[in-house]
């Protein structure tokens, strides 16, 4: 996984090679990506080659067609009633951790609420505390301040 400025020196990259006479073979599932750095695509679905395209002349829709098979849907939730006035049902508070090993990260004031009907996505880099995020809020590691992680209020 790149970051957004790893991506973009990672494509000035390729503009770079490219403008050079160079060949690149760029395998991606990001629709968005192809789109930028390819001349050319082969969409595979099933280890099978379903279609060749200029993915400049397709939509991110039409390139997700090629690869699934059949037109993809966009997921529509009913909004929950009252998410941002209920009691969340889990509460972290100022959750710190010191490094276990000298290879994982610390934790550091996370603050969080999660009530009924909420999703919430914990996103980074792999390596940078999200294994020691769910160590600590699964209780696989108990934390030192007892109150730093409450699931319906205990």
């Amino acid at each position: 996984v790149l970051t957004p400025q790893e991506a973009d020196k990672l494509f000035e990259t390729l503009e770079r090679l490219r403008s050079e006479g160079k060949s690149i073979l760029y395998i991606s599932h990001r629709l968005e990506e192809v789109k930028r750095i390819c001349d050319r695509a082969t969409v595979l679905r099933h280890g099978k080659v379903v279609g060749h395209c200029n993915p400049r002349e397709e939509t991110a829709s039409s390139l997700a067609r090629m690869m699934v098979g059949n037109e993809v849907q966009a997921v529509v939730r009913a909004p929950v009633e009252g998410i941002a006035t209920a009691q969340p049902l889990l509460e972290i508070r100022n959750l710190s951790r010191k490094p276990a090993t000298p290879f994982s990260i610390p934790l550091k004031g996370i603050n969080l609420n999660v009530r009924a009907g909420e999703v919430i996505g914990i996103a980074g880099v792999a390596g940078n505390g999200q294994g020691e995020f769910f160590e600590s809020v699964s209780g696989e590691v108990p934390q030192q301040d007892a109150s730093s992680v409450r699931i319906r209020g205990k």
